[in-house]
């Protein structure tokens, strides 16, 4: 049971990331302030680590735990990355 949570888990955080992804590139670059995009730099990662952490322990593997917290912290720092960067490529003007 642990590893179909934790697998959902990791694919709802790609999708949630993805999506917020794809509303920064097409919607002003998300510069508007009308629409939020930073918050999936915070909760996927979190989602990435929960998921990580319930399928490495249904596999009976042992990670420490500042593992998790090292993949939470690369993973944010990817994915605000990831949005600032289809922010500037997306640029589109506002009316």
């Amino acid at each position: 049971m642990m590893m179909v949570i934790g697998c959902a888990l990791l694919v709802v955080a790609a999708v949630w990331l993805l999506y917020k992804i794809y509303l920064a590139f097409n919607s002003a670059g998300g510069t508007d302030l009308m629409l939020v995009v930073y918050d999936a730099a915070v909760y996927p990662p979190l989602l990435i680590a929960g998921g990580l952490y319930l399928v490495t322990r249904a596999c009976q593997v042992q990670w420490p735990i500042w593992a998790y917290a090292l993949i939470w912290l690369g993973t944010t720092l990817l994915a605000a990355g990831a949005i600032r960067l289809s922010e500037e490529l997306g640029d589109r003007r506002l009316r």
